[in-house]
């Protein structure tokens, strides 16, 4: 099998090809995602045929049920609201190409051997309404395939439609928003319902001659077809008038003004750039990078923090974003410290153990960028806060002091999966044996080596910043990091390898399965906890152990390192819960990979070229997927790349989007 896949640029556009491809049940199909503050719109690249009476309309096709157009948050809820659009000329068809920047996509498709159809679709966000464009380059016929109904939920309202002169207004039961199409001349009701196929479905895969992903099916909804003698059609929702778009209509409108050269590598990084810049809710008045796509288009704050402690040079150096971040931070700082804690998204009850002491790392590394004293000193209040807090007992974000380290429930950071055994809930952070010893895995009883070492990054790195702002070290978090230093060697750090996973002084328990939180922990901790005799031993086992290389399919033909498993244990394919967070690579973990090697003085170009690569490659163009499985299994359709790892879930997750390492290694990359 001949690796073929190319990829190429137009006058800044990137030239995409339009062809499914099987492997793995079409893990890798290619998508597209458009990006505003509140709305985002997704297809394939590939387009299908709606045979219509005597027309044949072709359009993008949806592998997944959460594509199309979705709204929102709105009062925490987010809509969808068209699944697709369809468009004809009266001619077959043949899809040649899709021309791609991350403010617009075009179908082109050829008929009659020389000539060209096109079709432009862009996603505006205005002050009071989002408008979704589509525009052909001759006179044409459209249909839109409707999908009412709140994103999460499967339910289907009932709709309402109302026929003017000049536009066509679409209501439903079970949806707070409406629909308002217009650029038509003609239109002609259709009242049609198909029940559309999405293979890719959310994500989850089962074993059936071999591994697929579990299919969706669902009925939508053609209300009618329209002709445009200009080729446009329109598409507005209009919002609700609590919601202020003015400061973030005007982000939407700033134009970023950098170039790093003209190769491939180059064009990859700046793609990379831009659609960070697609990221952003309005949550509250406040800028706020929402999770990734689809179902985690909400505020997540442990996602927030993580891609910010990633991204935040690219932020402050290209977008110009200083005021900005520093309002979000601002505005977490003031949540963690009336509130005793972060939520695991904005507006919930349930409290994220690993947010505190990652706000305080993020705080402190821009209030260093921006030299901002102000900023610092009320870092330090909040951390003397903190401290205070746990001396006396109480909690922070549900996580006590005990013995000598912080101990939380075992699902609080981001290991957060629940699966069922034998009719209980477990948190799958926890080895499956302990389910025998009598544990309340949601008891504050657990020990989690990522969220103490971060909070020992913290503490220890407000420390040396109070010599950079020339202000006195508070005693109280002198003696707290002495306090969870002792406790982490005690706990969690072994000889010759990576510290345990989860400890439990309470029930005597210790899972010293090797994992990514335990390589976290050392990469952020040397200097404090480990030397670089103990990184070269951890390096060793981590490159046997955990380490998951990639071949390249367009930035070169070579294999390199990608990233590292959650745990080493027993290689299995991913299928749902179960999987989610063992022997699967998250490219979230992924930069802090990149820094032990940096520490080591080794080159990290293969992993950053890797993972360019992926976004150039598979799911959703120019962005990121949440997680991958190993190639394990019966593959149904194997191709040239079947041996790589498989893009699984969400294909465009923030917190797996980091920019910052690209930055720090550009001379090297180009």
């Amino acid at each position: 099998m001949k690796n073929e896949k190319k990829i190429t640029l137009n006058n800044e556009e990137w030239v995409l090809d339009v062809n499914e491809n099987p492997d793995w049940g079409y893990a890798r199909n290619k998508q597209l995602l458009l990006k505003t503050f509140y709305a985002e719109f997704s297809s394939s690249n590939f387009s299908t045929i709606i045979n219509i009476e005597d027309l044949s309309f072709y359009g993008g096709n949806r592998d997944y049920s959460w594509q199309g157009l979705i709204i929102g948050p709105i009062n925490d809820i987010l809509y969808k609201i068209i699944d697709g659009i369809y468009y004809s000329i009266n001619k077959t068809l043949k899809a040649e190409k899709i021309l791609f920047n991350p403010k617009q996509c075009t179908y082109v498709y050829s008929y009659e051997e020389d000539k060209v159809f096109s079709v432009k679709i862009s996603l505006i966000n205005y002050n009071t309404y989002v408008l979704l464009k589509v525009l052909a380059n001759e006179p044409c016929w459209f249909t839109i395939l409707l999908d009412f109904r709140p994103a999460e939920k499967w339910s289907e309202g009932k709709y309402l439609i109302n026929f003017l002169d000049n536009e066509v207004i679409v209501k439903n039961s079970v949806t707070p928003v409406k629909l308002i199409i217009s650029g038509f001349n003609k239109v002609y009701p259709l009242n049609l319902f198909l029940n559309w196929r999405y293979k890719l479905g959310d994500g989850f895969r089962q074993v059936r001659n071999g591994i697929n992903f579990i299919e969706h099916y669902r009925s939508i909804y053609l209300p009618a077809v329209f002709y445009s003698s200009t080729g446009m059609l329109e598409m507005k929702i209009p919002l609700p008038s609590f919601l202020n778009f003015t400061e973030f209509t005007k982000i939407k409108n700033e134009t970023l003004n950098f170039n790093f050269g003209n190769n491939i590598i180059s064009k990859a990084i700046k793609l990379r750039l831009e659609t960070l810049f697609s990221y952003g809710l309005n949550i509250n008045g406040i800028w706020f990078p929402e999770a990734g796509a689809w179902w985690f288009r909400k505020p997540w704050v442990r996602d927030a923090l993580e891609g910010l402690r990633w991204n935040i040079k690219t932020y402050i150096y290209f977008f110009n974003w200083s005021n900005k971040i520093n309002s979000l931070i601002q505005y977490l700082l003031s949540i963690l410290k009336s509130s005793s804690g972060l939520p695991v998204t904005i507006g919930s009850t349930e409290f994220s153990s690993d947010a505190p002491p990652q706000l305080l790392n993020v705080a402190c590394n821009l209030a260093y960028l921006l030299k901002n004293k102000d900023l610092f000193l009320k870092i330090i209040k909040i951390a003397v806060f903190i401290v205070e807090t746990l001396f006396k007992g109480l909690s922070i974000s549900k996580t006590f002091l005990n013995d000598s380290i912080l101990c939380s429930s075992s699902k609080s950071s981001w290991i957060d999966s629940i699966i069922t055994i034998d009719g209980r809930c477990w948190p799958s952070r926890l080895p499956l044996e302990w389910i025998k010893k009598d544990v309340n895995p949601f008891e504050s009883e657990f020990g989690l080596v990522e969220v103490n070492a971060f909070y020992i990054e913290a503490f220890k790195k407000i420390l040396n910043f109070c010599e950079k702002f020339n202000t006195s070290k508070p005693e109280c978090i002198k003696e707290f990091l002495k306090i969870l230093l002792d406790g982490f060697n005690k706990y969690f750090k072994q000889n010759a390898s990576l510290p345990a996973l989860t400890v439990s002084p309470t029930y005597n328990l210790k899972d010293n399965t090797l994992s990514s939180p335990g390589l976290i922990a050392s990469s952020i901790l040397v200097g404090t906890v480990y030397n670089e005799k103990d990184l070269e031993q951890l390096w060793s086992l981590v490159s046997k152990k955990l380490l998951i290389y990639r071949k390249l399919v367009v930035l070169g033909k070579e294999w390199q390192p990608f990233g590292i498993l959650v745990k080493a244990i027993n290689l299995k394919p991913y299928l749902n819960d179960f999987e989610y967070h063992t022997t699967v690579v998250w490219p979230r973990d992924t930069p802090y990979l990149i820094k032990l090697l940096e520490k080591l003085n080794l080159n990290v170009k293969g992993l950053l070229l890797s993972n360019l690569d992926h976004m150039l490659t598979e799911g959703i163009f120019g962005y990121c997927s949440e997680l991958f499985s190993l190639p394990i299994g019966k593959n149904p359709s194997p191709t040239f790349e079947s041996n790589n790892p498989i893009p699984v879930k969400n294909p465009a997750q923030y917190w797996s989007h980091w920019c910052d390492p690209y930055i720090d290694h550009l001379t090297n990359l180009l």
